[in-house]
């Protein structure tokens, strides 16, 4: 329904504001959960496994990517669906809605599992947690800093430079 709209798929244009809206809203939520998995992490393996902690990233990071794209342009693709089926037929297995709700409810029950049934270990801190709120305030605090500013304008300069070719 929305997703359809927003591609163009039900008669309409493609509304490009809502897609890159939806999309820098869920790659805030994902960044976030990546940040928050990464900590986690640190505290849930003993100190003789802690290497392993960027190895279960990279690994995860990679078959994430394959299913949210690789894996969703060959169900989405007719030619490689009608390989499996006894009719051909002039559509994919999903469609971006589908696809998009399938995987939503798969993180909404892993999360509810992960909140529900994982135990964390008592860890102790000599510093004291922040919060959420506090931690995006630092973050805007960074930002603020001229050497950040120069070193991101700097990239962003440099990238509309390349993109510009």
């Amino acid at each position: 329904a929305l997703i359809d709209r927003a591609l163009g798929n039900s008669g309409g244009e493609v509304n490009v504001g809502v897609l890159a809206g939806w999309f820098c809203f869920l790659t805030f939520l994902a960044a976030t959960q990546d940040i928050a998995v990464d900590g986690w992490c640190l505290t849930m393996l003993s100190k003789r496994n802690l290497g392993w902690a960027s190895t279960c990233n990279s690994v995860g990071q990679t078959v994430g990517y394959f299913f949210g794209y690789l894996g969703f342009l060959a169900l989405d693709s007719p030619m490689f669906c009608n390989l499996f089926r006894e009719q051909e037929k002039d559509i994919g297995c999903v469609t971006m809605e589908s696809y998009l709700r399938f995987w939503g409810v798969v993180f909404i029950v892993g999360t509810t599992f992960v909140a529900v049934f994982v135990k964390e270990k008592n860890v102790t801190h000599d510093d004291q947690d922040e919060g959420f709120v506090q931690t995006y305030k630092n973050i805007v605090k960074i930002l603020q800093l001229r050497n950040v500013q120069l070193y991101l304008g700097g990239i962003f300069y440099f990238e509309s430079l390349i993109l510009s070719y």
